[in-house]
């Protein structure tokens, strides 16, 4: 089958999903897309054609660049247009996270597979949908990231992911220390909380305390950290807890799951930046911890299921309850 089609019943309301093959109306549309865009998302650009092989019709060329279209519609007309994007933008997170179904789109309206032998199941629908609003800008780095194979790109994806809620935590830091100003907080305990926000005496908005907050916050329970990242790749985790990240610091990165949460969240947070650091910052008086083209690949793909782990977690305990249905 080349669809999936489905109708989701909640209670007396019921959203009604169909993902299939472009339509030659939705194909045509989406070749004079690329002509008045001029192909700026460059989203075809990587998709090759066998040798001598010819596009003679419109549907050979929805068959060649896998179209797929997606249609969402709510009883009643409940689903607005506002909310069949959010909609959209959670079964795509759950497709790629759930199913490994990979993306390039330019914008809400086409979305080309790149392994559509993924979405021919009927059954896949009720696992992706979910009653929650995820957050577009972090899940459209996340879903970059799953189409991407080059390792520093990849793990840059999703550590972009995890950096979009930064913001979020200096609006976090500034709501409650402003709830323990209005209340009968003395000045010793609003210390006390400001000193729990720093690490190692640097200031609260340091990007290096920025993640550790991250982490505090979103991974509240680690051991579903460690579920995620064996379900990923079943010899990361042995990995990490043995081998620390050499090319990157001297640090003890060795993530060891019997000491305190706090100790873990410390080892998790100079684990992950000073990876990211390793081959964001190339100074020569650094060289000794820093990044080698070719030579380090190989272990930068390992931190991979470290930092997908954290930025699925950050985007799942982030999310918003909603009903799609009214």
């Amino acid at each position: 089958s080349d669809s999936i089609e489905s109708t989701m019943n909640i209670g007396n309301d019921s959203v009604y999903i169909l993902i299939n093959k472009a339509s030659i109306k939705c194909v045509l549309a989406f070749i004079i897309y690329l002509g008045v865009t001029g192909n700026k998302y460059n989203t075809i650009d990587e998709i090759h054609l066998p040798k001598n092989k010819k596009i003679e019709t419109i549907g050979a060329f929805a068959d060649t660049f896998a179209l797929y279209s997606m249609q969402i519609q709510g009883c009643c007309a409940s689903i607005t247009e506002d909310s069949s994007v959010e909609l959209y933008y959670t079964i795509l997170f759950n497709l790629a996270r759930k199913h490994g179904v990979k993306y390039q789109f330019s914008n809400y309206d086409f979305i080309s597979l790149d392994n559509s032998r993924n979405i021919s199941d009927t059954r896949i629908i009720s696992d992706v949908y979910e009653e929650k609003k995820y957050l577009r800008e972090p899940i459209q780095f996340y879903l970059q990231a799953t189409l991407l194979d080059y390792p520093i790109v990849k793990y840059l994806s999703y550590y972009h992911v995890i950096e979009w809620f930064f913001q979020k935590i200096d609006n976090f830091l500034i709501a409650e220390i402003d709830q323990l100003l209005k209340g009968s907080t003395t000045g010793r305990e609003i210390l006390e909380k400001v000193k729990y926000y720093q690490e190692g005496g640097k200031k609260i908005t340091g990007e290096r305390n920025h993640l550790l907050i991250c982490i505090k916050k979103y991974l509240a329970d680690l051991d579903d950290l460690f579920r995620r990242i064996d379900e990923i790749d079943q010899n990361a985790m042995p990995y990490y807890e043995t081998t620390n990240v050499s090319f990157a610091t001297n640090s003890d990165t060795i993530i060891n799951r019997t000491p305190s949460s706090e100790t873990v969240y410390k080892v998790l947070m100079e684990r992950v930046y000073s990876t990211r650091n390793s081959f964001v910052h190339s100074k020569q008086d650094q060289a000794e911890y820093g990044y080698r083209p070719y030579e380090h690949d190989k272990l930068i793909r390992k931190e991979i299921p470290l930092v997908q782990a954290i930025a699925e977690l950050m985007l799942i305990n982030s999310a918003l309850v909603r009903n799609y249905a009214k």
